[in-house]
Order: structure tokens, then C-alpha cells, then sequence
């Protein structure tokens, strides 16, 4: 029963001594300046105290700094019009901010980077877009997937996708329908093209390939 008693004591102990490291290391690395290493450690030392003050005070402000400065990096990016790394950084703000906010910590969030995040994630996808039409034109089907993938999870409602998909199906019917043309296979050819008109009537120039 004492031996019992003395390993809580040793546990215990132990504990308060590894969360008082933590937090003086919280503190000092904010003073020599390194902002996000000091927003790490109070964030792992509130895990185990999430009702500590100071820790709290301390997330709350160096927490608001790493944000304002992963905003920056969206806003510097943005004004470059390289908009695949600005949505990038916009995102890891977000992920960020959604880490602080499990600690029950709000962060200040201007509302203006809201609009250009979503100006630069449509110029994205329409980027996508554009670069995924290429592809089905090259017969690269399975680069045009991955970009229509990219603009599924990051713009679902996205007004293409359905046009993308349509054209992934059925231009390899179209094509296979042109090769046997060449080859001079008429009735295959019709059976490939007549596959392509149960599901795209106006597909490409097949009206004036039959």
C-alpha cells in the first residue's frame, strides 16, 4: 500500500515537473521571438492543463500571430495571381485556426481574406478545368480524372463537372469510333459512335464524321 502510495507521488510529481517545463519553454520561445514553436508548446501543454491562464493567454496571443502571418502569406501570394499557392496557404490558415479552436480559443479572422480566397480557388479550378479539357483532347483521360477529382474536393458544386465527366465517358467511345473509320470498318464505326449518342448527342463533330 506505501509502495503504492509513493509511485502516485513519483507519477504525480513527475508530471507537474515536465508541465512546468513545458510552459517556462512556451514563455521563453516567445521571447527570443520564435512565434510558432512557442504557439506549438502552449498548445501540447493546455492537452494536459486546458484550463491554465497563462497557457491560454499564451495560445490566444501567439496563436493570432501565426494566423495574421499564414494570412499574409495567402495575401502576398494572391497579389503575385499565383493562385494555387494562395489557396494552399489560405487552407493551412484554416487548418490552423481550427487546432486553436479545439482549445475553445477564437482567433480574430478578418472577413475580407474570405472573398479573395474564394476569387482565387475559382481561378483555380477554372485553371483545372481548362487543363482537365486538354487532357480528354490528348487522349490523357487519366490526368483529366485527376484534375476533375482536385475540383470534386475543393469546389463540389462546381458548374463543369458534369460536362468533365460526360466528356471522360464518352470520348474514348468517339475516339475508338474514328480509328475503326480509318480503318475502314464502317459498321464498327457506327457501333461506336451510336454508343456516344445514348449518352452525348452533340458530342464533338460525330454528325459529321457518320
Amino acid at each position: 500500500m506505501r509502495l503504492h502510495f509513493v509511485l502516485i507521488v513519483l507519477i504525480l510529481g513527475s508530471s507537474c515537473s515536465v508541465s512546468s517545463q513545458t510552459i517556462k519553454q512556451a514563455k521563453s520561445l516567445e521571447q527570443e521571438g520564435n512565434i510558432r514553436a512557442a504557439a506549438t508548446a502552449y498548445h501540447q501543454f493546455l492537452f494536459r492543463k486546458p484550463g491554465h491562464k497563462d497557457a491560454r493567454a499564451g495560445l490566444q496571443r501567439t496563436g493570432q500571430r501565426v494566423l495574421d502571418e499564414l494570412l499574409g502569406n495567402f495575401w502576398v501570394k494572391y497579389n503575385l495571381e499565383d493562385y494555387s499557392a494562395a489557396v494552399v496557404s489560405y487552407q493551412e490558415a484554416q487548418e490552423f485556426e481550427r487546432q486553436i479552436a479545439g482549445m475553445q480559443i477564437q482567433l480574430l479572422w478578418p472577413d475580407h481574406y474570405k472573398g479573395y480566397y474564394s476569387e482565387a480557388l475559382g481561378k483555380e479550378v477554372d485553371s483545372w478545368f481548362a487543363q482537365s479539357a486538354q487532357a480528354i483532347d490528348a487522349g490523357d483521360y487519366t490526368k483529366a480524372r485527376n484534375l476533375l477529382r482536385n475540383i470534386e474536393s475543393k469546389k463540389p458544386d462546381f458548374e463543369g463537372i458534369r460536362e468533365l465527366k460526360l466528356a471522360i465517358e464518352v470520348d474514348p467511345r468517339y475516339r475508338n469510333g474514328l480509328t475503326a473509320m480509318q480503318a475502314g470498318q464502317a459498321g464498327k464505326a457506327m457501333e461506336w459512335f451510336l454508343k456516344v449518342n445514348e449518352r452525348a448527342p452533340e458530342y464533338r463533330d460525330r454528325k459529321s464524321v457518320v
